[in-house]
C-alpha cells in the first residue's frame, strides 16, 4: 500500500517553506500551540483530496503565508512576483501510472501528488493593470 514519504510546502500557512519526511508505519507530529501542526495536516488532506472546492470554501487568503504578501506589497509589484502557494506529496508507489513521474520539485521519478495555487496566465496584462491601479 503507497504511504507518504514527504511533504513539501511553499508559501503554505505559517510555512514560508518546509519539508517534513515521513517514516512508513507511524508518524507523530508534536509541537506548541501555532506551531503548524494543523496546517500540515490540512495540506496533506488538502492535496490527497483533490478538491477545488474545498480549497475555495476555506479561501486562498487563509492558505497562502502572510510573510510572502507582506514582502510582495513591500517589493515590486507586478504579476512575475506575485506569491504562490505549492504542497507536494510525495509517495512510495502507486499502482495508478498517471500518479508517476517527475512532475515535482525535486524532478525525481516517483508517484505523487500536489496542489499549485497560482495566478491565471492568461490574465497577466489585468492583474498587472490592477496592481499599477494600487499604488
Amino acid at each position: 500500500m503507497p504511504h507518504i514519504t514527504k511533504l513539501k510546502l511553499t508559501n503554505f500557512k505559517r510555512f514560508p517553506s518546509i519539508s517534513l519526511e515521513f517514516n512508513e508505519s507511524i508518524n507523530t507530529i508534536i509541537g506548541d500551540n501555532e506551531a503548524g501542526k494543523s496546517s500540515i495536516l490540512q495540506a496533506i488532506e488538502l492535496v490527497a483530496g483533490g478538491s477545488r472546492g474545498k480549497v475555495e470554501t476555506i479561501g486562498f487568503e487563509s492558505l497562502i503565508n502572510k510573510q510572502c504578501v507582506e514582502d510582495f506589497n513591500a517589493g515590486e509589484r507586478n504579476y512575475a512576483n506575485l506569491p504562490h502557494v505549492l504542497a507536494e506529496l510525495f509517495l512510495s508507489d502507486s499502482p495508478k501510472p498517471e500518479l508517476r513521474g517527475k512532475h515535482n520539485t525535486e524532478n525525481v521519478d516517483c508517484a505523487g501528488l500536489y496542489m499549485v495555487i497560482e495566478p491565471n496566465e492568461e490574465l497577466t496584462r489585468e492583474i498587472n493593470d490592477a496592481l499599477a491601479e494600487l499604488v
